[in-house]
């Protein structure tokens, strides 16, 4: 019997290599419950792609707010 996956889910390292974060990273959030998680049946932690995405989108480390920061000057 082949087992199905559930692909709305991911383990903190797995979704931190799919959107090129660091794992470190996305512990932090779930410690500090930016980012809900659950076990899967093997017992994994696992979070939502979606609602990870979500968070991490209008926080600081998205994709639009490195934009907005790269035309500053950096500071010494």
């Amino acid at each position: 019997m082949e087992q199905q996956h559930d692909v709305t889910k991911l383990s903190p390292v797995e979704y931190g290599k799919l959107r090129n974060i660091a794992p470190q990273l996305v512990y932090y959030h779930l410690r500090e419950e930016h980012i809900a998680w659950d076990r899967c049946e093997c017992g994994r932690k696992v979070i939502n792609i979606e609602e990870a995405d979500k968070y991490l989108k209008k926080g600081p480390y998205s994709e639009s707010s490195n934009e907005a920061t790269s035309d500053k000057p950096e500071e010494a």
